[in-house]
This record gives C-alpha cells, structure tokens and sequence, in this order.
C-alpha cells in the first residue's frame, strides 16, 4: 500500500516537470524592452529598431517611434547596440578617366610581355692601318697649339782652378689627333784653367704621327748639330721609320722606334753622306702631380761598317716648383759615344740642373 503511495507521489512530480518544461519552450519570445535614461531623469522604454551613428530609433507602445540622440542618453539597460561602422569612401571616376585607366592597363600589359630589348654592346675603336692614320685630317692648322719653354743653368768657380759652365734650352711642343712635335734646341759651354772645354750647340727636330686608334706611329726627324771641339764644324742628320707604343697610361709612356737615315759633316775630313740605321726607345713616367721621370736611348750603326756608329743617352727627373708660373727644376745627365772623335774621347758625359719656364 506504501509503494503505491510512493510511485503515485513520483509519477506526479514528474509530470509537473514536463509540463513546466513544455510550457517555457511554448512561450514566444519577443523583442526585447529596453529601458533608457535621459539626461532630464526620464525613463523611456520601448525595443530598439534601429542603431544611427549618433541617435537611435526606438519603438515605444504609446508614442510609437522616436529618436534619441546619443549625447542625451545617459544610461540603457540593456547597453545600447554600438553605432554602425562608416560607409567606405566613395571615389568618384568620369568616363574619360576610366577611358585612360584601361588604356594604361592595356598598355602595360603589352609591354609587359613584349621582349626586353638588349643593351647594344659597347664599341671598340677600330685600330686603324698606319696609312690610315698618316693620310687622314688633323684637327687645327700646324701653327696653332704650341707649348713654349725654357730651361738654364749656370755653374762656376774660381780659386786654385777656375770653372764655368752654362747650358740653355729652349722646347717647343704641339700635340694634335693626328700628329706630335717636338723642336729642341740647346747650347752647352764650358771652360776651366786650361781653356775652353765645351762649345757645342744643337737643335733637333723630330714630328710623331700620332695615332691614338693604333699602337702604331710613324717618325721623322732632323738635327743640327755645331762643335767646336770635333773634327768637324757643323753635322746635318736625317732619319725616319716606324714606332711602336708598347705602354700609355696616364702615368707611363714607353714607345719604341727603328728607321733608317744618314748623317754629313761639314767642313769635317769625310764630307760624304754617311747612311746610318736607327733604334731607340722612349720612357716617361709620372712620379706624382708635380715629379716626373724621363729616359730615352738613341743608337746610329753605320750601315756600311757596323763596328761604327754613335748613341745618345739621356735621362732626368723634373720637378714643378710653381704650378701657376709653371716653374720647373731639373736633374739630368746626357751621354755621347761616337767612333768617329778623332782625337778627343769618344764619350761624352754632361751632368746639369736647369730651371725651367713655359711662356
């Protein structure tokens, strides 16, 4: 009688629960009030419609909709929805504009996949044939563009042995595209106790065709050469061939040359012409901005007996003192040898220190 008591009371309570549980999801759910405070203290409800940036709308049951503004609402329960996020900018674009767009977008498109053009390799200067060089036109008249200057230096002494030398120089150079000359003439005397040991005067006189698209040059030159203190009184020399420019740098010239020529004494016990073959080599070399170094050999075999001939060496720093005057100092010697000196030696050895000046 107790157990159907107790299952009685349980079947009981479990039906009301499943009613309870039926009843809540039965209940429609409506919109939710919203209770809004102003500023003023008054208390609006109704359920939200609509959020604005700055107000919102709300429905009320007697008044119907309104619009609050948000700087005059002071609290809401629930929280107000956040206002909506800002529209993105809008950018006008006429016709024409969008006209160029596409056309701009079409041409990059083609250039795009159109073939890169390659970069021309750069071009070699041709070297030229040395007649190409000799016959083509230089750039100025062969009286226009020289470079003057001048060189002396005296030494003397007296006491138990008296001593005097000078020696002047005067250059003249011209450098062009197609040609390079040279004219130098100098004079050295000398004397001591005994007389006079030194009286000789030269000029020499030598054009390079320069080639700057070949390593090759052609040369000619010419000399005058007075002394007094030879068998002979004066000797004219010609010469002329080919050269070659084994090194040119801003720094370092070394050119090579060989040819042929001949040479006459005047007043000399052999007056005839006297064919003579050539070799020398040219060096100069730029130390710094205001040193320079300098070198050259000349050699002259006699063609008929080689056992006979001549040289000429010289070698000398220079130094600019004055790069506005254009004052130079220079250390040099200078050394002959010829087979023909008759009775005097055949070598000759001058040693000097010029000052120099370009006008």
């Amino acid at each position: 009688m107790a157990r159907r008591r107790l299952g009685s009371v349980a079947f009981a309570l479990a039906a009301m629960t499943a009613s309870a549980v039926f009843a809540q999801s039965a209940a429609p759910v409506g919109p939710v009030e919203t209770a809004v405070t102003l500023e003023s203290g008054d208390v609006i409800r109704g359920v939200i419609k609509k959020s604005e940036k700055d107000a919102v709308i709300l429905t009320h049951p007697v008044l119907g909709e309104l619009r609050l503004l948000r700087s005059k609402i002071t609290q809401a329960s629930p929280e107000l929805p956040p206002p909506p996020p800002p529209p993105p900018p809008s950018v006008e674009v006429n016709a024409v504009d969008h006209l160029k767009a596409l056309q701009a977008a079409e041409a990059a498109k083609i250039a795009a996949a159109a073939p890169k053009p390659v970069p021309p390799a750069p071009v070699t200067p041709e070297k030229l044939s040395l007649w190409a060089g000799l016959t083509r036109d230089d750039e100025k008249s062969f009286w226009i563009g020289w470079q003057r200057s001048a060189e002396f230096g005296m030494n003397t002494s007296s006491g138990n042995s008296d001593n005097f030398s000078t020696r002047a120089v005067v250059n003249l150079r011209r450098a062009t595209k197609k040609m390079a000359t040279s004219v130098d003439g100098s004079y050295n005397y000398a004397r001591n106790n005994v007389g006079e040991v030194r009286n000789r005067g030269e000029v020499r006189v030598r054009n390079d065709f320069n080639m700057s698209e070949t390593n090759w040059q052609f040369w000619g030159s010419g000399g005058l050469e007075v002394d007094k203190k030879t068998p002979w009184e004066a000797r004219i020399s010609l010469s002329t061939g080919p050269a070659y420019t084994f090194i040119k740098d801003p720094k370092t010239t070394l050119v090579g040359r060989i040819g042929v020529g001949g040479y006459r004494d005047i007043d000399g016990g052999n007056n005839d012409i006297v064919a003579n073959g050539v070799a020398a080599l040219d060096l100069f070399h730029k130390l710094s901005e205001r040193a320079s170094f300098y070198a050259n050999a000349e050699v002259y075999p006699d063609m008929a007996d080689m056992e006979h001939g001549r040289s000429v060496s010289r070698a000398g720093l220079t130094y600019l003192l004055d790069p506005e005057s254009k004052t130079t100092l220079k250390v040099g010697a200078e050394h002959r040898f010829t087979t023909d000196s008759g009775p005097r030696d055949a070598s000759d050895l001058d040693m000097f220190v010029t000052l120099g000046f370009s006008f």
